[in-house]
């Protein structure tokens, strides 16, 4: 620390902890009847350098040690001010027939160095060690957080403790009766591994339905869980406790910041898979993937770099900056009744209220106690089980709706073939009177004594028999238009000719008038007989939905670079659920009150995009709608 904060924090601890003489220290005599929280019990002082030595620390030397306030005016492992040790005296004596052992727990397990300095009789201090930098063998206790064992005399004996993190904690010490504290373990091991048995249950549960569904959201959600419980099980020093021989000084911590940083895209992505925010705008979903990915690299960075509380104070806001984006975006699809981004809201604030409890314990602004020393387990644990059940949920709800879908599509399938059977039989029962009838006129036809108005109705009787059978061959030419290997009979046509030719057709049979209104447009190359099915069944459905009075027109042009045919009608227009679908198979408007197939259309939409053009369908301002039919000019390359 350079000359002149060192001095601003000098000056500053001076006026916090009065003139820089030692004060009587506060003497707590033994027994106690259970645990007994020392916050209130301690002493304290700051090594802004850590440089103190313990002979300076115990004499007049040092600035005055004051009562612990619940609020540390450099908080331990701060980033804002590095290299800060503290200082903590406890002073307890016992009675001559009193238990001549406590215990004293430091917490959390995540502190670096640990020393306990005991008064020797003959003078000097002896130097106990704990803390994840140190190995595990020099601890007095094989327990998961530091734990010394205090014999103190009758006479008052005053102990000395200097704490050193890179992490930022706060910490607390709690001194306990032998008994007591073993009983406590065993029961707060249960407890733990009922926790953490949870938690790996979530994990296990998810990963058996992302191997059996394949879906996404388990995968990332069950590496999401795996990362947090290991992080939670390295900071509670139970891996440590349960594998000492493997965690060398130092190595706890390096791994817990690496887990958190790999977590931040992790949990990114699973939020954005799960609630599918920005799914409209791939710029900025990138942009935040991108931005977790980069604090994570540059977080590992700084972890084999040696400086995993670096990495900390990187991963924490951005993990804090994350969340707090993602739940802003979640509210705007959480208000329209989106299911997932409720339960994301709830699962997440009750993680974020976890992190602040956390936050509120560490600068000492929350006393100790079960909900602020383990506010932020508590939030995880339920931010998990709230993301696992909605997560099923949906799942359930999405296989369920999967399943009617498939039921619909079976049922709507089953029409398809009924209609089709039904279309077949009746070609096929109508292809037998009308064989008799074209053969009856031909027959008449031939009768030398027949008159010229017997004649007229013969001839007309032959050419609606011949429209009728044209008008089978057409519908039955569908299953050919669905074949993709069937070529087009392709030749140059007259587009104008063509419209005429529908229009004949369809002369004799009752509707309004047609109006045809062609400029001057060129020869194109098509099938002759396809594109004239096409126009007629325009003709026919804008009859069909026209008032008799008002005429159809049928306009013909060159635009966009192709041939347009337009037809108007006078009905009742289109409905608006109706327009993206008038072009399916078998689909008739809710408004249509005649009866047919629902082929006509479909057949129009199927001719235009084998010619390489398109249909399309307009509501008119003034009443009525405007089908078109556009095709190119040139033939389009196969």
């Amino acid at each position: 620390m350079k000359p002149l904060p060192r001095l601003l924090a000098l000056l500053l601890l001076w006026l916090l902890a009065g003139p820089l003489v030692a004060t009587p220290p506060t003497v707590l005599t033994l027994p106690i009847a259970s645990k007994l929280d020392l916050s209130d019990h301690l002493d304290f002082l700051l090594d802004p350098g850590g440089t103190w030595t313990i002979a300076q620390v115990a004499t007049v030397q040092a600035p005055g040690f004051s009562p612990l306030p619940r609020q540390l005016p450099s908080p331990l492992g701060d980033p804002t001010s590095p290299g800060v040790v503290l200082w903590l005296r406890l002073t307890l004596e016992r009675p001559p027939a009193g238990p001549d052992e406590a215990w004293l727990e430091v917490a959390p397990a995540t502190l670096d160095d640990v020393r306990l300095f005991v008064p020797q009789p003959g003078g000097g201090f002896s130097e106990r060690r704990s803390g994840q930098a140190w190995p595990w063998s020099e601890r007095e206790v094989d327990y998961r957080q530091p734990l010394f064992r205090l014999q103190p005399e009758v006479e008052p004996t005053t102990y000395y403790l200097r704490l050193e993190t890179r992490l930022p904690s706060r910490p607390a010490l709690t001194l306990w009766p032998p008994l007591a504290f073993t009983e406590a373990a065993m029961a707060e091991a249960r407890v733990w591994g009922l926790y953490f048995g949870v938690y790996a249950l979530i994990a296990l549960l998810h990963a058996f339905f992302w191997m059996w569904s394949q879906e996404r959201t388990h995968y990332l959600f069950t590496l999401y869980v795996a990362l947090n419980l290991l992080a939670a099980l390295i900071a509670g020093g139970w891996l440590q406790q349960a594998q000492p021989d493997f965690w060398l000084p130092g190595l706890a911590n390096a791994v817990m910041a690496a887990l958190i940083c790999l977590s931040l895209p992790v949990m990114q992505r699973f939020i954005f898979d799960y609630v599918g925010l920005l799914r409209g705008s791939a710029f900025w979903r990138r942009q935040v993937l991108g931005a977790a990915n980069l604090v994570a690299v540059v977080g590992l960075l700084l972890v084999l770099g040696g400086f995993p509380d670096l990495a900390l104070a990187l991963a924490k806001p951005a993990r804090g900056l994350l969340i707090g984006l993602s739940l802003l975006l979640a509210l705007g699809l959480a208000w329209h009744g989106d299911e997932r981004a409720r339960s994301f809201l709830l699962a997440f604030g009750l993680y974020g209220l976890g992190l602040v409890v956390d936050l509120a314990r560490t600068r000492g602004w929350l006393p100790p106690g079960l909900l602020s020393d383990q506010g932020l387990a508590i939030g995880a644990l339920l931010q998990t089980l709230v993301l696992s059940l909605s997560i099923f949920s949906v799942h359930k709800r999405l296989r369920r709706e999967k399943t009617l879908a498939e039921a619909q599509a079976a049922a709507e399938r089953r029409l398809r073939e009924e209609q089709e059977d039904f279309l077949s039989l009746v070609s096929h029962e109508v292809r037998t009177p009308l064989s008799i009838i074209a053969a009856a006129a031909h027959n008449l036809l031939l009768d030398p004594t027949l008159d010229a108005k017997g004649r007229a109705r013969g001839e007309k009787i032959r050419r609606a028999s011949d429209r009728l059978t044209r008008l089978m061959d057409d519908y039955l030419s569908t299953e050919r238009l669905a074949s993709a290997d069937a070529p087009l009979r392709r030749a140059p046509l007259d587009l104008g000719r063509i419209c005429n030719a529908a229009m004949d057709d369809l002369r004799d049979t009752p509707g309004p008038e047609m109006i045809l209104e062609a400029s001057p447009v060129p020869i194109c190359t098509g099938d002759a007989g396809l594109l004239r099915l096409a126009i007629r069944n325009l003709l026919q459905n804008a009859r069909r939905h026209s008032p008799p009075t008002e005429p159809v027109l049928i306009h013909l042009d060159v635009a966009e670079g192709g041939l347009r045919v337009r037809v108007r009608d006078a009905g009742a227009g289109v409905p608006a659920e109706d327009l993206p679908l008038i072009f399916r198979r078998f689909r008739r408007g809710h408004n249509s009150t005649e009866t047919g197939a629902g082929l006509g259309l479909y057949l129009v939409d199927k001719v235009a995009r084998r010619h390489g053009g398109r249909a399309g369908v307009t509501n008119l301002a003034t009443g009525g709608c405007e089908f078109s039919l556009w095709l190119p000019l040139e033939e389009p390359n196969p």
